[in-house]
């Protein structure tokens, strides 16, 4: 059986675990508070848009696809240890 779809929203559960992980809850002021939402649902609709189109048409073979996912799994990747060592 399915699980119930969420009222809130998928994204919305993710935002909620991502500000519980990055907000300081005493010192993160409201405007902090909402322009790093609109940031990470910016985020979101980018990869989501990216993604569709990365998709390519029915007729083109999966792997090419599957490449194109893999280019931004990489650049993603870079851009983590890059803010890790303090470089993004």
């Amino acid at each position: 059986m399915p699980k119930p779809i969420d009222p809130r929203g998928i994204m919305a559960r993710e935002w909620a675990v991502f500000a519980h992980k990055i907000l300081d809850p005493m010192n993160a002021g409201e405007i902090q508070r909402t322009e790093m939402r609109r940031a990470f649902y910016a985020g979101a609709f980018s990869m989501f848009d990216i993604m569709t189109r990365m998709a390519g048409p029915d007729e083109e073979d999966d792997s090419v696809g599957a490449a194109r996912i893999e280019e931004v799994h990489q650049e993603l990747l870079r851009f983590a240890k890059a803010l890790q060592t303090g470089h993004a």
